[in-house]
């Protein structure tokens, strides 16, 4: 049952029961109603208990210690009595207040007609939207059951029974392994032999596992950057470096090419200068023609 913040309060009645009550009795009175409404249940028959509630200050006989505390004790005890008067004590050692009980019965009965109109309209929604006809019909004693609770349990089933199929092929799929990187490791896990012969066939130019190995080296060296999907980090990587590979492949074929080239125009400069010296060493042992004007004859 949910908590009754408030309670009626009748003047009339209320002075007729209290008029002969002091100040302070009527204060103490008033206490006692309020604990007795809030806790929904009779009063402790106890003195001590009774002062505790009203929050009247009981001495105990064990801390007197002038015959004033005790002549004010004795004062409380009788202003109390007075106010105990007020209600009936029961064999079980509580008392109880017929106006408080009363009340607390009508809040009960109440309570119950108000879950009652509740429940009747909810299932009366249930009914007119047609969802009823969709589970089977619901026992006498379900009628005290949420109707929110009774839609969703019924949603649940029909969904089941629609979608049994995709269920089951649902089900019987596995799920792929999610790529993780292992830091105490510093390896990848997860990664399937298929995972890699897709790479390689994405990516010709470049050494799967190589790269695999220089992107597990660039995590370890920068731990703060951690990866929500490393899967999609590896492909970005190996798509970078695919990229990169021509390029590479051209500066080397230039370089080789540019030596092939110096090499082929030294061996061309030492064949010249070969023939060059052939030529002057050639002419050098030739012997020269005479030339008759030159010849002095006798």
């Amino acid at each position: 049952m949910s908590e009754n913040y408030w309670y009626p309060f009748y003047p009339i009645l209320y002075d007729r029961d209290t008029t002969h009550l002091s100040l302070k009795q009527d204060a103490v009175y008033r206490r006692l109603i309020d604990y007795y409404m809030k806790s929904r249940r009779p009063l402790p028959n106890n003195n001590a208990s009774l002062c505790r509630i009203a929050a009247m200050s009981l001495i105990s006989n064990g801390e007197m210690r002038s015959a004033y505390e005790s002549y004010a004790n004795a004062m409380l005890l009788c202003e109390l009595a007075e106010v105990v008067e007020l209600f009936t004590p029961t064999e079980d050692g509580f008392l109880r207040s017929k106006m408080c009980d009363s009340i607390l019965d009508e809040q009960e009965k109440r309570e119950k007609r108000r879950k009652a109109a509740g429940t009747k309209a909810a299932i009366t929604r249930w009914n007119k939207s047609g969802n009823a006809k969709r589970i089977p019909k619901a026992k006498d004693t379900q009628c005290d059951t949420n109707a929110n609770t009774m839609q969703k349990d019924a949603i649940k089933t029909v969904v089941i029974k629609k979608d049994k199929n995709s269920l089951r092929s649902s089900l019987s799929k596995e799920k792929p392994l999610k790529i993780e990187f292992d830091l105490d490791k510093k390896s990848f896990v997860g990664i399937g032999d298929d995972l890699i012969s897709l790479w390689r066939k994405a990516y010709p130019a470049i050494v799967i596992e190589t790269e695999i190995l220089q992107a597990a080296a660039w995590l370890v060296a920068n731990p703060k950057n951690r990866k929500s999907n490393y899967e999609r980090f590896l492909t970005n990587w190996l798509s970078s470096e695919q990229d990169r590979a021509p390029r590479r492949g051209n500066d080397e074929g230039n370089r080789s090419n540019q030596k092939q080239t110096k090499h082929d125009r030294t061996r061309h400069v030492v064949a010249e200068l070969l023939e060059s010296a052939a030529d002057n060493h050639a002419m050098r042992d030739e012997p020269k023609p005479i030339n008759e004007n030159d010849c002095d004859f006798v």
